[in-house]
């Protein structure tokens, strides 16, 4: 459901951002493949998770 939300949203073109379900809440981690620059994909990531602890493992490729 987010990877679909985010693929639809005219303002970002993700190829990839590989969302997890762990016990804690959501994990974004691996890749999260983009034109933008880290911080906007840190943003997209708080958005989905905000305040999650693994957020700093959002890497732009």
């Amino acid at each position: 459901m987010v990877k679909q939300a985010l693929h639809e949203s005219g303002d970002w073109e993700l190829r990839t951002l590989d969302v997890f379900h762990v016990a804690d809440g959501l994990r974004v981690a691996g890749r999260v493949r983009s034109y933008f620059v880290k911080q906007k994909a840190q943003t997209i990531a708080m958005s989905v998770a905000p305040n999650h602890p693994l957020l700093n493992e959002v890497v732009v490729q």
